[in-house]
């Protein structure tokens, strides 16, 4: 459990940071595209990445979804479209 613990909060961090650098109101595939150079992560964790202004219930049944089919151990769905980036995490575990 502490290697997932690292690995998401490595990768909470980089949201965070790239939240903060660039805001919200971009595409999903600009966040997708700056977080993929920002960390390394190997196959236990799978990040869904979101732009919408809010936190929608089917973004976190693509997650569980995304889970069942790939099985990994955790899952980030990161929401930059929010206000805050704490507002728009939500971390599942499978």
């Amino acid at each position: 459990m502490d290697e997932l613990n690292v690995i998401s909060g490595a990768v909470v961090a980089a949201g965070v940071r790239i939240h903060w650098k660039l805001g919200p109101g971009l595409l999903e595939s600009v966040y997708e595209v700056v977080l993929a150079r920002d960390l390394i992560m190997n196959k236990t964790v799978i990040v869904e990445v979101k732009a919408a202004r809010a936190l929608d219930p089917v973004f976190e049944r693509q997650l569980l979804t995304y889970l069942k089919i790939m099985n990994p151990r955790l899952g980030l769905l990161m929401n930059f479209g929010m206000a805050t980036m704490k507002a728009g995490i939500r971390r599942i575990a499978n």
